[in-house]
């Protein structure tokens, strides 16, 4: 079983290409916008307890893969929703073992140089504890992206 699993990683590693070459971003880059008062953000991790928080990016290249912290959580694993460029909402369920979110783009949103990049937390789970021990969480511990590409702030509306 242990040896499918490593097959499995190399496999998926393979398909990734260039963005396991990729730059990380850390959480606490000024680039990121977040939502207000829903965030505790540092140069380790961003974290919210808070269904409906959100946070905003752009970036250049092709894809963006978000790096998670699950060793505190327990299940059911709470849920966020990327979206890219304003197209739809795609669902992403939390797991043990840190997974990695990618959200790649494709037609029409791939022929432009720069990207919006929306992480909006759909729920935290009900049924374990939000404060002590905080088994609830969710927490991005960095922004993966293609090599060569860069992140800016999105703007602000008036």
């Amino acid at each position: 079983m242990d040896f499918l699993r490593v097959i499995f990683a190399v496999v998926l590693c393979a398909q990734a290409g260039s963005a396991i070459d990729g730059r990380i971003i850390e959480m606490n880059d000024s680039s990121i916008l977040y939502s207000p008062y829903n965030w505790v953000v540092s140069p380790s991790g961003a974290k919210t307890i808070n269904p409906g928080a959100y946070f905003r990016v752009v970036f250049t290249g092709q894809s963006c893969t978000l790096l998670t912290d699950t060793t505190a959580s327990v299940g059911p694993f709470s849920q966020f929703w990327t979206r890219i460029d304003g197209g739809p909402l795609e669902q992403h369920v939390l797991a043990p073992g840190n997974p990695a979110f990618t959200a790649a783009l494709g037609p029409p949103f791939s022929a432009s140089n720069s990207h919006l990049l929306e992480v909006i937390v759909k729920s935290t789970t009900e049924t374990q504890s939000r404060w002590a021990p905080q088994s609830t969480a969710v927490i991005f511990t960095g922004v993966r992206l293609d090599a060569g590409a860069t992140v800016s702030a999105p703007r602000r509306k008036p």
